[in-house]
């Protein structure tokens, strides 16, 4: 119970708490009320779902502070703009909490973010033409038929900026999956990346168009052009969106920013799993719900079991099957059931945690115990680290070429049948720049700004096999 009442006293109009009381003032009249000691758990699903859905966002708001707090136009910076987020957010999210679809809320007792569209800013600026591309970067494109792309001032009226305005990568990079039907997300790092439109005059690459600036040192940002085309590329992301800032005489205005959302990460993902993990509470006994007695300790929930595994982090050398170290605290006549986060590394036995590796990396395995009569269902992790699994070589063609001329492009050809993943990853050299072909059978190679007798490479990865590509520039001469 809450009671409220009207109070004097000796020493004025008060605010505040003491041990069982606070005090505030309404219409220059003293308010006492009970302090509220305890909440109980949700009465009806409505209220689950409302509880699931500020779980979400404010988890969200939490770990995208350093944007989230400031990326509303005409809202102050903090208390402002934290309520414009989780006001946005709640109602962005209320139907598709109603209708059950595929979107990755949090479960129960989760406070870290996880991958959903969230309304990062809003304002009146134009939006910005951002993606999630194949390779799961965040991808800024502008195209304008054309273009001076030889002058900061050029690249700017391409993009339709101003000198002074800023974009700003926001990019969200963990690991995540569906595990025993629930959605599991860690987040690892919030990256910040911005660009500052305050250079002029000729340039020979697109990067000198800005003063860029990160949050951390494993931000990246990589910008190509081409004859009508201007790509601005973030480092590999889960989720993210692109902000336009500009400065007036009196405000900074924004643009909208909605996340892009990796749709693999969340491929099988339902709103009725992460529902189910939230406690919920029987209808009322007035209600004509079932009869109960809460006693003195107004609950009649089930314990938590306490579950930790004997080693966080466990090896795995070659293709040898490994067992899964011991899981202590598992409640009597609890089942056990193993799955993994990343199978494309590890696969587990579901029953008796018999770990099979498959590729070089680390594998996130999880353990889930069965509710009993006296425990709730539980849950604890560890890593599996592979190694020593041979890389197997395959044959690209061509292996090397030779670039003459900005913009050339080559097409470099593999067997993929299986139509498995293809990572590009640049190892020496900026000039050229690399897109994955629609077929998986293919990668086309662009030359962005032709330097006589640089070199570089790039590393293809087709599933657990990969080829080396290397290239040189070589400028014709030519003879009056």
């Amino acid at each position: 119970l809450n009671y409220m009442a009207k109070s004097k006293s000796f020493f004025g109009l008060r605010k505040g708490s003491t041990k069982s009381h606070t005090y505030s003032v309404l219409d220059g009249q003293q308010i006492t009320k009970d302090r509220v000691y305890d909440v109980k758990n949700p009465r009806t699903e409505g209220q689950m779902r409302q509880r699931m859905l500020m779980t979400s966002v404010g988890a969200a708001y939490k770990f995208m502070k350093a944007i989230a707090d400031h990326s509303f136009e005409g809202k102050s910076s903090g208390m402002a703009c934290m309520r414009e987020f989780n006001s946005r957010n709640l109602n962005r999210f209320k139907a598709a909490a109603s209708a059950n679809g595929a979107v990755a809320f949090n479960e129960y007792k989760d406070n870290a973010i996880n991958p959903l569209p969230f309304m990062l800013a809003a304002g009146s600026l134009p939006v910005l033409p951002y993606s999630l591309n194949e390779e799961s970067r965040l991808e800024v494109k502008f195209t304008k038929e054309d273009g001076d792309f030889s002058t900061a001032e050029g690249i700017y009226a391409a993009m339709g900026l101003q000198r002074g305005d800023l974009i700003t990568l926001c990019t969200v990079v963990g690991e995540g999956g569906v595990a025993g039907g629930i959605f599991d997300y860690t987040p690892a790092r919030f990256d910040i990346v911005r660009l500052v439109c305050d250079r002029s005059g000729s340039i020979s690459n697109p990067l000198e168009a800005f003063t860029i600036s990160t949050n951390n040192a494993e931000a990246s940002v990589n910008i190509t052009i081409d004859s009508s085309s201007i790509i601005i590329l973030s480092n590999e992301a889960d989720f993210g969106a692109a902000i336009m800032s500009r400065k007036t005489d009196s405000a900074w205005l924004r643009s909208d920013a909605i996340m892009v959302v990796a749709e693999d990460l969340i491929a099988g993902v339902k709103t009725a799993n992460q529902l189910s993990t939230y406690p919920i509470g029987t209808e009322l006994i007035l209600n004509n719900g079932p009869m109960a007695n809460e006693g003195e300790g107004g609950g009649t929930s089930l314990l938590t079991p306490s579950l930790s595994f004997d080693q966080s982090s466990i090896a795995a050398n070659g293709t040898s099957v490994v067992q899964a170290p011991k899981l202590n605290g598992v409640p009597s006549g609890a089942t056990v059931s193993y799955s993994s986060l990343n199978e494309s590394i590890a696969t587990v036995n579901a029953s008796t945690g018999a770990i099979t590796p498959i590729a070089n990396g680390t594998a996130k395995i999880i353990a889930k115990t069965s509710a009993t009569a006296e425990y709730a269902a539980g849950s604890a992790q560890f890593e599996v680290v592979v190694s020593g699994i041979e890389v197997k070589a395959f044959t690209i063609s061509p292996a090397s070429y030779t670039f003459r001329s900005d913009d050339e492009t080559v097409t470099i050809s593999f067997t993929n049948d299986n139509s498995e993943e293809v990572v590009i990853s640049n190892e020496t050299g900026d000039g050229v720049s690399y897109s994955v072909n629609q077929s998986k059978k293919s990668v086309t190679a662009t030359c962005n700004h032709l330097a006589n007798a640089e070199s570089g490479s790039a590393i293809i990865k087709v599933g657990s096999k990969s080829a080396k590509f290397s290239w040189t520039m070589v400028k014709d001469t030519v003879i009056d």
